[in-house]
């Protein structure tokens, strides 16, 4: 049944966007990522290298590869942020579970981003981007939404209290995309408070 098909997708991709549609010096980038694999910056992540890809107009932007989920600082759908792509199973998580750990790894990397950029770069912590990367079990449908609408809402609620949202990007041939997004009260949180009011469970 597609319910059951959609609780065991884990190929989930959450970004987050730099405020005010600020460019990305990708070069500066470049150099931060390695120093992350030197630190063993990013936790239950075996961290493999860096792949530059800044060259391609809207492409994949600057790859920090890991075996787990691939982290991006790109400008692919026009918007520069940061993107976390998660390519293995989470152990022992459902698809809410994978959903947290896709967000929250793709907050608390922004918030570590904004510290560690040459020259900073806020992030817009106003809203956040799920995609799910799997058009066999989670295809761009009216019934991926409906399936998947509780945990997303949950999460949202989760981030962002009275008044979050969760709305379909758009409908087609490409990824299915919707965006979490909160009100007013929303506007003074940072990327990195909103990674630690998601609680994961192991």
């Amino acid at each position: 049944m597609m319910g059951m098909e959609l609780m065991d997708t884990h190929k989930i991709v959450a970004k987050v966007y730099f405020a005010d549609g600020a460019a990305v010096d990708f070069a500066a980038v470049v150099p931060v990522l390695h120093q992350w694999i030197r630190d063993g910056a990013l936790a239950d992540h075996l961290m493999i290298d860096v792949a530059d890809y800044a060259h391609v107009q809207h492409g994949p932007g600057v790859l920090l590869v890991c075996h787990e989920a691939n982290l991006h600082v790109e400008d692919e759908d026009g918007r520069a942020g940061l993107s976390y792509w998660r390519k293995q199973p989470v152990e022992g998580a459902d698809f809410a579970g994978a959903l947290a750990m896709a967000a929250k790894s793709a907050l608390s990397s922004a918030e570590r981003l904004e510290r560690d950029l040459p020259g900073g770069g806020r992030f817009d912590a106003t809203r956040l981007t799920i995609r799910l990367n799997d058009r066999l079990n989670a295809p761009n449908t009216d019934a991926t939404f409906a399936a998947t609408e509780a945990p997303l809402r949950a999460l949202a609620e989760r981030l962002f209290g009275v008044g979050a949202t969760v709305a379909r990007v758009a409908t087609g041939a490409g990824l299915f995309e919707v965006e979490l997004s909160g009100g007013e009260s929303a506007a003074s949180a940072s990327a990195g408070e909103l990674a630690r009011r998601i609680i994961l469970h192991s």
